[in-house]
This record gives C-alpha cells, sequence and structure tokens, in this order.
C-alpha cells in the first residue's frame, strides 16, 4: 500500500471510530473464561475488555465480522490479550497512538495475521509496539505496515517478537524498529522499506532473508546484530551493517555495507556487491570465517585520515574471472591502510588499487593470474615474509608497487608501467613476460633475465645493496648496478654461472665517485658474449672468480676496473676499451683474443698469460709472471715503482715482435725481465732499458738463459 492511500484510510478511521462509539455498529468476539462461551461486543476497548490478558479475541466473519476495522486507540494502559485468533482476510487492526499517549499491545500467543495489522503513530514522541515472547506471522493474505504522520527521530514505531516471520507483505512507511533482544525476523515474500525511512534492529538480532523481496529504498540497518542472506534478493538501497554478522549464502541480489568490525561468510555473487567503509570515528574490518571467491564487486573504501579498512581471512579467498576488487576512497595521508590479509588470494578478475594498499597478512601468499591495475601517485606494499605470485596476466602499476623482506615469484603474463621495487627480498624470475625490477637491500634473484626485462641494484643513502644469484643465470636484458652516495656500495653475487648474452648489457654506475664506492660483480665464473660499460669505479671481486669477454668491455674515462686477489680474466674475443683504469692485482690474466684499445692494462704482481695477436699495452709492476709472444701492436712495460722493485718472469721462451720498455724512474729501484730459457728480439723489435733514476744502485736486467737478436 502506498502513503497516499494511507493517510486517506487513516482520515477514514476517525471518523469511524465516532460513528463506532455512537452506533456500536463495530463488533468482535472474545471467549468468557467461566464457561469457555465466546461473546460479542460492540467495539475495541480495553476497559469494556474483562480480564484481557486471559482471554483470546477472534477476527473472522462469523457473525458478519468480515472485514472489519479494528481499533487499539486509547491512553495510559497497555494492553495484554492472551491470543488473537485472526481467519479474516479482511480484517484490519490498527494499533495506533493518541496524541497524549504511547500505543502498546502484548500477545501472551503466537499470532499470525491473515489481514492487514498497522502500527502507526501521528504524534511526535509517541510510540507504538507490538510485543510477543514468542511468534508474530504474517500469513499468505496478511500484510504489516508500519507508518503514521510523525516523521520525528524520537518516536518508535517497535515489532518485538522472539519470532518473525513474513510471507504476506511487509511495509514501512516511517522509522521502524525489529528490536527484540535475541529476536529472530524472517522475510519469506514482500518486504519493502519507503523513501527516505529506516527500518533498525537492537542489539543480538537476527534477519533471515529466505524468499521473496526485500526492496530497501530507505535505509535497513543492523548494529551488533545478524544478517543471514538465504535466499531472494535485496533491491533499492544498500544494506548496512555495523559490528554485525552477515552469513550470505544466497545467489540473489543485494548491495551491503559494512561498517566497525563484521564477521562475514559465503561467496558474494554476481548481481550483489559489499562494500567495506571506514567511518570518521571508527576502522572497518570483514574478518570471514570460511573460504569464499568474489564473482562480482568488492570495494575497501576509507575517506577519513588514520581509519584503515581491512578485508580478513585466515584461509583462501579467490577473485573470479568477472569479480572486480577495488581498494579506494578520498583519504591519502600515509596513515591510512586499506588491508587485504588473506592466507592465500587468488585474482582471476581485476583488482584497481587507487589508493595506497597493503597486502600484508603474515606469511599469505597473493597470486595474479589476470589484472592488478595501481594508480598513478597511488602504492601497493606488503607486510613481512609474504609472497606474491605474478602467474598470468598483466600487473600495471602507473604508481608504487613494493616488497620488504617478502617474495615475488615471477612466473608468467607481464608488468607495465613503472618498476618494481624490492627491498631485502627475493627475485624468483621464472617468466619472459616485461618488467622491471629494482632492489635495494640485500637481495636474493633466481632466473634468466629475458628480453624485455630490466634488473637493478640502486644502492641508497641507508645502506649498500647486493642480490645474491641463488642459481646459474644468463642476462639476455639489461642489468644496472648504480650508486648514488658515498660509501654504499652495489653487488650482484653468485656462487656459480653468470653469463652476458649477446645483446645484452651490464651498466656500472651512479654520480658517487667516491674511492669508498664499490660497484662489484662476484661471480666463480661470468661470461660476457654482450656489453659490459663501467661508467663508474668497479670491481670484478669474487675470489678465484674467472670472467671472460668475448664481445664488448667498456671503461669510462677517469673510471676504473679492477679486481680482487686470485681472480683470473680471459680477454677471449672483442674490444675491451679501456679510456680509464684497468688493473690487475695477485691476478690472473689471459689474453686469448680479440683487441684491447685505449689505456694500458695495469699488471701488479699478477700473471700474464699472452696468447692472442690483437693489440694491447701491459704495464706491469711488482712480481710477475708473463707468457707468451709479444706480437705487433702490443706493448710490455716493466716499471719499477717508488716502493718496489718491478720483475717479470717468463714461463716459456718467447719472441719480442713489438716494444718492450724496461723503466726505472727510482733510485734503487730495479726492473728484471727474467726467462730460463730463449727469447728472440725479432726484426723490427725493440727493447728499451730507460726511467729517469741515474743511480748507480738502480738496475734494469734481462736475465736469459739464451737471447737472440734478429
Amino acid at each position: 500500500m502506498t502513503l497516499l492511500p494511507r493517510i486517506a484510510l487513516t482520515t477514514s478511521l476517525i471518523l469511524l471510530l465516532l460513528f463506532e462509539t455512537s452506533a456500536h455498529s463495530q463488533t468482535f468476539r472474545w471467549d468468557n473464561p467461566v464457561d469457555g462461551s465466546w461473546s460479542d461486543t460492540s467495539m475495541w476497548d480495553p476497559i469494556g475488555t474483562p480480564n484481557t490478558s486471559t482471554h483470546n479475541v477472534v477476527f473472522d466473519a462469523a457473525g458478519g465480522n468480515a472485514n472489519q476495522i479494528y481499533v487499539i486507540d486509547y491512553s495510559g494502559l497497555n494492553l495484554s490479550i492472551n491470543q488473537i485468533l485472526w481467519t479474516d482476510p479482511g480484517a484490519i487492526l490498527n494499533i495506533q497512538t493518541t496524541n497524549s499517549s504511547d500505543a502498546s499491545l502484548s500477545l501472551g500467543s503466537d499470532m499470525t495475521v491473515h489481514g492487514t495489522l498497522r502500527l502507526l503513530s501521528d504524534f511526535d514522541g509517541r510510540d507504538v509496539s507490538l510485543t510477543r515472547a514468542g511468534m508474530i506471522a504474517i500469513g499468505a493474505t496478511g500484510s504489516l505496515e508500519i507508518g503514521g504522520f510523525s516523521t520525528a527521530s524520537n518516536t518508535f514505531r517497535n515489532l518485538r517478537a522472539d519470532t518473525f516471520i513474513n510471507n504476506g507483505s511487509v511495509n514501512v512507511f516511517q522509522n521502524a524498529r525489529l528490536n527484540q533482544g535475541n529476536g529472530v525476523y524472517t522475510n519469506n515474500n514482500s518486504f519493502q522499506v519507503n523513501s527516505a525511512v529506516s527500518l533498525t534492529f537492537g542489539v543480538n538480532n537476527t534477519f533471515n532473508q529466505d524468499a521473496g523481496t526485500f526492496d530497501n529504498q530507505g535505509t535497513f540497518r543492523f548494529d551488533g546484530d545478524i544478517l543471514n542472506f538465504n535466499a531472494g534478493n535485496f533491491t533499492g538501497n544498500a544494506i548496512e551493517l555495523n559490528n554485525s554478522t552477515f552469513n550470505n549464502s544466497s545467489t540473489g541480489t543485494g548491495t551491503f555495507n559494512l561498517t566497525g568490525g563484521n564477521s562475514y561468510s559465503g561467496n558474494v555473487d554476481t548481481g550483489q556487491f559489499l562494500n567495506l567503509d571506514a567511518t570518521s570515528t571508527a576502522n572497518t574490518s570483514a574478518t570471514v570465517v570460511a573460504d569464499f571467491t568474489n564473482f562480482s564487486t568488492i570495494n575497501l573504501t576509507s575517506d577519513f585520515d588514520g581509519r584503515d579498512v581491512a578485508l580478513i581471512r585466515a584461509g583462501s579467498f579467490t577473485n573470479a574471472t568477472n569479480g572486480v576488487i577495488n581498494f579506494n576512497g578520498t583519504s591519502t595521508a600515509a596513515t591510512t591502510d586499506r588491508n587485504l590479509q588473506i592466507d592465500s588470494f587468488v585474482n582471476d578478475g581485476t583488482v584497481n588499487i587507487d589508493q595506497d594498499t597493503r597486502f600484508n597478512r603474515g606469511n599469505g601468499t597473493y597470486t595474479n593470474n589476470n589484472n592488478i591495475n595501481v594508480a598513478s601517485g597511488k602504492s601497493l606494499t606488503f607486510g613481512v615474509n609474504n609472497t606474491f605470485n605474478q602467474d598470468a596476466g598483466t600487473f600495471d602499476n602507473q604508481g608504487t608497487f613494493g616488497f620488504d623482506n617478502d617474495t615475488l615469484n615471477f612466473n608468467g603474463g607481464n608488468f607495465t608501467g613503472n618498476d618494481i621495487q624490492l627491498n631485502s627480498s627475493t627475485l624468483n624470475n621464472l617468466a619472459t613476460g616485461t618488467a622491471t625490477f629494482n632492489m635495494t637491500g640485500g637481495n636474493l634473484y633466481q632466473g634468466d633475465l629475458n628480453v624485455g626485462q630490466f634488473l637493478n641494484l640502486d644502492a641508497t643513502a641507508a645502506g649498500s645493496t647486493s642480490a645474491t644469484a641463488v642459481a646459474d643465470f644468463t642476462n639476455f636484458s639489461t642489468i644496472n648496478l648504480t650508486s648514488d652516495f658515498d660509501a654504499r656500495d652495489v653487488s650482484l653475487t653468485r656462487a656459480g654461472s653468470f653469463t652476458n648474452a649477446a645483446g645484452a648489457i651490464i651498466n656500472f654506475n651512479g654520480t658517487s665517485t667516491a674511492t669508498t664506492t664499490d660497484r662489484n660483480l662476484q661471480v666463480d665464473s661470468f661470461v660476457n658474449n654482450g656489453t659490459i660499460n663501467v661508467d663508474q669505479n668497479t670491481r670484478f671481486n669474487r675470489g678465484n672468480g674467472t670472467y671472460t669477454n668475448n664481445n664488448t668491455i667498456n671503461v669510462a674515462t677517469g673510471k676504473s676496473l679492477t679486481f680482487g686477489v686470485n681472480n683470473t680474466f680471459n680477454q677471449d674475443a672483442g674490444t675491451f676499451d679501456n679510456q680509464g683504469a684497468l688493473r690487475f692485482d695477485g691476478d690472473t690474466l689471459n689474453f686469448n683474443g680479440g683487441n684491447f684499445i685505449g689505456n694500458a692494462i695495469e699488471l701488479n704482481g699478477s700473471t700474464l698469460n699472452n696468447l692472442a695477436t690483437g693489440t694491447a699495452t701491459f704495464n706491469l709492476t711488482g712480481g710477475n709472471f708473463y707468457q707468451g709472444d709479444l706480437n705487433v701492436g702490443q706493448f710490455l712495460n716493466l716499471d719499477a715503482t717508488s716502493i718496489a722493485n718491478t720483475s717479470a718472469t717468463v714461463v716459456t721462451d718467447f719472441t719480442n715482435f713489438s716494444t718492450i720498455n724496461l723503466t726505472s724512474d727510482f733510485d734503487a729501484r730495479d726492473v728484471t725481465l727474467t726467462r730460463a730459457g730463449s727469447f728472440t728480439n725479432a726484426a723490427g723489435a725493440i727493447i728499451n732499458f730507460n726511467g729517469t733514476s741515474t743511480a748507480t744502485t738502480t738496475d734494469r736486467n734481462l736475465q736469459i738463459d739464451s737471447c737472440r737478436r734478429h
């Protein structure tokens, strides 16, 4: 029934009441407690109905009583009736207030309404109540209307029943409450809350939506209650739940807004919407009590600074193919968290990060198989010891996607947009899709770096950065080792082999030029088939490591590439362009092929195995070992230093086809070339004994068993 007919009917009732008082035309029947007989009376009047709490009242069609209107309209009394026996579907019972009094009716027995029951208050502050410590049911032909003219917030229309079942229709025309403590209210047919009107509960009540349609055009709100959505549909406005329990086992439609701390169970099916909204006064959370799947839309929203919103499951949660999860709201404060706290989360649909969000279940596992979008200027971060699996689909990061002490498994799909940030985390890169990874702190790395992938190791102002590869791997793309901060090192380490493939690039760079800043490649066996650019001071310093160049290595002007102790460098092919400093200390240089161009190679206390015909200039200091002919385009310089003599002990017979210089610029610092065998200085070749020292204590020595000059 709409509001307009209700107003007209109320006016008729006022006239009818006046008529009833004078003409006594309205009747109902009540039972006589003495002999059990039934009597008729001319009007519904508590004063005129004796001992009502022990009597039964009948609304039926007997004696011409069909389709009657019965009114409880009185002052100062709370009416109690044992039982209303209602069989007349045309009967109307109005329980209504006066301008001076509330109205209430208490039932001693269960009642089923087969006609129309109305709870009416036309006067501000005047309450109307129907109470049953048992069951009130609205039959299939019955209806309950809660209304009246009063719109005041201090006017309460109360239905209090241990059990209420609606099999007919309920229309809430004005603010109403279902507020029996621990009451259970069930809808099986038609239930409507009209526009600008609210239906609320007391504490610890249960509402079962079992069938039919609950059409909420106003406000339907739970506070500390239970909503069981078992079947049927909710239409209209969202259902409001605060600090309540929501058991959603239906596939029907509905929109549900949760605030405060809530308990949730059930899937979110197509046509259903679940909104978690932080408020200005409190955080909001939904703790899910069983594994569930989202087939529709879930929103986690905070519009208030410092007010968090969280969806929690100590188990699994799946966002289905058509499912959407939005993390949003207007609050941009760093103190505002939007949290997904799940043991195991799988996204097969779409996740939109439109405000700063955290996936922060301790030891949680989060998997993407479809679409995750991080909006520009927003962030998705993790708590400690979480695992994220990028298995398929696209993760589009237009903001910040960061890990701290977590694990990222890149198994498939693509990362697009901005770089992925990993701090002191593990990256298992087993995919061929696109991605850019920025590492800080101490990290673990596994997998080849494929075309379209970029790996950046960046030292920070607060600490050095390292990546330790846990398995042999190949770089097919670009790796950057960068330090912009003095004394902050950056290192790539592998206790095994690492290959820089043809077309791949490794850059050692950054703005720090301090001698205390190290950019380190620490690998047992490294092979360069691509390009290495040493744009800042760098060290290849794995103990007993072997480094091989087959293509291009460039050392920039004023920069250095040095080695730790007992490392081996193989120049097998390609070009090593040294415009800065390339220095070996206690190491081995095997010149097997290709060319060295640019500045001289510095070897101190090292071994030079010169087995190539390419160009090179070698400066030796300290005590060195030498092997191989010195070919055209190659130069061998033995230079004494201010602190030590220099020598080169040749381990096999050899021939000089170019130029050898034995130089000492320092008094009493000797320079010596030694061969326990033969040495030939070929036609056109030159050996120079020189330097600025003229002291008699300075020796320039050629110590050869057999020396030939051609």
